[in-house]
């Protein structure tokens, strides 16, 4: 199995910001090349079944696709660097891919999520970030008194759904509820609403300043 990269050098030509080929390499690497072969294992010997499956995986333009959206090097010398997907410059949520990089310059690991390129997805929404809003309160009365943050304007990149244009938004009602919703930014209809908040309940000791249990 052989996968070429074909570069589409658009945003480079524009001075604007571009993946260097030589990330996008280490992404196809190991992100997409091994996903393909444990694709092709799955579709059997069949000829269509095998096509349908590469398919299925196709990544039009990584260049303009995977945008650099975090760098970190830590203490010991490894480089993190985060790459957010991107459809007509909107962010595809939740898909991120982070390399790992060791101090000898070698890919260690790398992690994360993406779906093949959205196809025919409209970028302009027909529902208001407000209507939205009102559709998550509607179906939701208890978050009308939460704190709802600014709304994003998404790919809803979940993979199991097809592709479609989305306003984001998290919602917080205390420490221990947060919530965050996704919003059909065509028709109105909520997609999914889900806890993200972080919170554990523990049983310890311990002995306090003062010598005290």
């Amino acid at each position: 199995l052989t996968f070429d990269l074909v570069s589409g050098g658009q945003r480079r030509s524009t001075g604007s910001y571009y993946t260097p080929p030589s990330l996008v390499n280490e992404l196809i690497e190991n992100a997409l090349v091994p996903v393909m072969h444990e694709r092709l294992d799955d579709a059997g010997s069949d000829t269509d079944a095998r096509i349908q499956a590469l398919m299925g995986l196709r990544i039009l333009d990584p260049d303009q696709e995977f945008v650099l959206s975090g760098y970190l090097e830590d203490e010991l010398g490894f480089r993190h660097i985060r790459f957010t997907q991107v459809y007509d410059a909107l962010p595809v949520f939740p898909c991120e891919l982070t390399v790992h990089i060791n101090p000898n310059g070698k890919v260690k690991t790398l992690n994360g999520t993406y779906i093949p390129t959205p196809r025919n997805v409209s970028v302009t929404p027909h529902i208001d970030a407000d209507h939205a809003r009102q559709a998550i309160v509607a179906e939701n009365p208890e978050l009308n008194s939460g704190t709802f943050s600014l709304p994003e304007l998404v790919i809803d990149g979940v993979f199991e759904r097809t592709p479609n244009l989305a306003w984001k938004f998290d919602v917080e009602m205390g420490w221990t509820k947060r919530w965050r919703v996704l919003v059909n930014a065509q028709t109105g209809r909520v997609i999914e609403l889900y806890s993200i908040a972080e919170h554990v309940g523990v049983q310890g000791s311990g002995i306090d300043g003062a010598g005290r249990l």
